[in-house]
């Protein structure tokens, strides 16, 4: 079974945007991980039960740092699977995903659980 991590990141003001609590809107009897990365994130990571976070975005760093800050949160996890929100910070996850050998897909728009469905052939 892959070990799912959720990356989010925090808003400026340090804060989780609604983009990223509705990434945590799945069924919770899903096992995963969480991961925040940005200005207050330990903070931010005590209010949803985030395992994992990465504080220093209050300094000045460029997009270089932001998507290694990233890809240092996947590697911690020894994730198998990636979410994050459809979001900038959101971008920064698929980039570290890629330097990680992943790949990447940007169209899933919903998850569900349930017995597996067979395709039916077409004549």
């Amino acid at each position: 079974m892959d070990k799912i991590l959720v990356l989010l990141h925090t808003e400026p003001d340090g804060t989780l945007g609604r983009a990223a609590m509705e990434s945590l809107g799945w069924p919770r009897h899903w096992a995963y991980e969480i991961a925040i990365s940005g200005a207050g994130s330990a903070a931010a990571a005590g209010k949803v039960g985030a395992a994992l976070c990465v504080q220093g975005d209050e300094l000045p760093c460029t997009l270089i740092d932001r998507r290694g800050r990233a890809e240092a949160l996947v590697r911690a996890s020894a994730a198998t699977l990636v979410l994050a929100p459809g979001t900038s910070g959101g971008a920064r996850a698929a980039m570290a995903a890629a330097r990680l050998n992943g790949v990447i897909d940007t169209h899933i728009v919903g998850l569900e659980t349930g017995p597996k469905r067979r395709a039916i052939p077409s004549n």
